[in-house]
């Protein structure tokens, strides 16, 4: 039987307001599936699902995001879950002891966004002034909890010169991350290379 890797929005919140943004114009329209629909889809479907990745909106605002990854872990361990977040999943766990056991728990690995080395330009660049102290927060936490991390930087003409990129690894060798570098289109993003921190030299 063949198995999906899965892409999952479960929600359309976020909390950050990039200058990139391509889905800000449909998130105004879109009304959000509950954990209801998330639990039946995943009991209908869990057979067919070899790992989920939860992005799309900032998942860790919603209090039923924590609910799904707990339930997922609990009746189907065999799926694999990884969060992309900007960050703030750092700021909610912290504030959260059980938010955190939870994620801690449930998920494998967590894609964080950061765009610049630089913490002024990546905040002006994600239009939210704590966006490089959350990214940098959750990486630390990765580190010291063994979750395996990834830093997702979105290249343009704007940052992809030499020293951001000197800097975005030296963070990613720093905290034990991949690096992942997307490219932005009007649809979304693609993927121009990938990087682990034992193979880059900084």
């Amino acid at each position: 039987m063949k198995k999906w890797n899965i892409g999952w929005g479960t929600t359309s919140l976020c909390n950050m307001k990039c200058k990139f943004c391509y889905s800000k114009l449909h998130r105004k329209e879109t009304k959000d599936l509950g954990l209801e629909e998330w639990l039946n889809f995943i009991n209908i479907n869990h057979e067919y699902i070899k790992s989920i990745n939860y992005g799309t909106g900032e998942n860790s605002i919603s209090d039923d995001w924590f609910s799904l990854i707990a339930y997922i872990r609990s009746k189907y361990p065999e799926i694999r879950q990884a969060l992309t977040t900007n960050g703030y999943t750092s700021e909610v766990i912290q504030r959260d002891s059980n938010k955190k056991k939870i994620l801690l728990s449930a998920i494998d690995e967590i894609d964080i966004s950061l765009d610049y080395a630089d913490k002024k330009k990546h905040n002006e660049f994600r239009g939210q002034e704590h966006a490089y102290d959350w990214a940098i927060q959750m990486l630390k936490i990765c580190k010291e909890e063994n979750i395996r991390a990834t830093i997702v930087c979105l290249g343009s003409a704007q940052n992809m010169y030499y020293d951001n990129l000197e800097g975005i690894f030296g963070i990613a060798k720093e905290y034990n991350a991949c690096c992942l570098f997307l490219s932005a289109n009007s649809c979304g993003a693609s993927v121009i290379a990938k990087f682990c921190s034992a193979s880059v030299n900084v």
